[in-house]
């Protein structure tokens, strides 16, 4: 006979920017308030000469010690510090980040009059040691177990760039193959455009799972050839904004524009629709 079991089912959601944490009860998942009154806490730690401070209080002092308030610690797991997108993010944190053993980036902090270097995981796991603080609180007991969720954010940065890619292939595709185009786009330039768009899209079907930059990469090289075909039908119509597409837009599509690209607008020429 299996023996039951009595207890409280706890959760925690750690996030980029807040958390919370909840507990089943009465047939239902009650989201516990913190020592603030608020359901959900920021994931910022913050370290002063004399506490490390977490949640709210953290939060509450970040102008005034903002070079040793640390947060976002959950955008560095699993990347290496010479990722690109942790480049860019150093560009908006006050806090100090630097490459360690193996590129993997490290969090330095002046804490109680010394310099301290926490990798991103312990800020995280600090964070996480509040949540359940902030359990234990409401239920009065010891919180031995809990289930963790964390929204995987570079998975969904990653279908993100591979979509953009692919609208854009199958936008030249159809655009080429539209009426009004053919008899703009001399044959050869159309050939060579359309061998790219295929090559590219015989690329996104062979990849299961690439890197953000990778699929932007490789629009940047579909652009490359594109765009100075459509300059050129662009320049010989004498630079007229068209727009008279079937749908508005390239080859008839109705959702898909003409270079969903992270390049500025100044690299990326003229769209499909505003050749006439």
């Amino acid at each position: 006979m299996t023996q039951a079991t009595s207890g409280y089912s706890v959760g925690i959601d750690l996030g980029t920017t807040y958390s919370c944490v909840g507990v089943w009860q009465n047939d239902r998942v009650e989201i516990i308030a913190n020592d603030q009154g608020n359901r959900t806490t920021p994931s910022y730690v913050a370290f002063t000469d004399s506490e490390r401070l977490i949640g709210d209080a953290a939060k509450n002092q970040v102008a005034m010690n903002a070079a040793n308030t640390v947060f976002d610690a959950k955008r560095l797991i699993g990347r290496k510090f010479s990722d690109p997108v942790v480049q860019d993010d150093i560009k908006h944190w006050p806090f100090k980040l630097t490459s360690g053993p193996g590129d993997k980036p490290q969090i330095t902090v002046q804490f109680k009059g010394e310099s301290k270097t926490f990798q991103p995981e312990e800020i995280s796991s600090m964070v996480l040691i509040k949540m359940r603080e902030v359990a234990e609180a409401f239920i009065g007991k010891e919180v031995k177990n809990a289930v963790i969720t964390s929204e995987d954010e570079a998975n969904k940065v990653r279908i993100e760039a591979k979509n953009a890619l692919e609208n854009y292939a199958y936008s030249l595709r159809n655009s080429l193959n539209d009426e009004k185009m053919k008899e703009k786009i001399p044959e050869a330039d159309k050939k060579v455009v359309d061998d790219k768009v295929t090559e590219v899209i015989q690329w996104l079907d062979a990849q299961q799972s690439l890197e953000k930059e990778e699929y932007e990469s490789k629009q940047k090289e579909l652009e490359a050839v594109a765009n100075p075909v459509l300059q050129k039908v662009y320049a010989s119509a004498g630079g007229a904004g068209g727009g008279d597409m079937p749908g508005g837009m390239p080859g008839g599509m109705s959702g898909a524009g003409a270079a969903p690209s992270s390049s500025s607008g100044a690299d990326q020429g003229p769209k499909i629709e505003e050749i006439d």
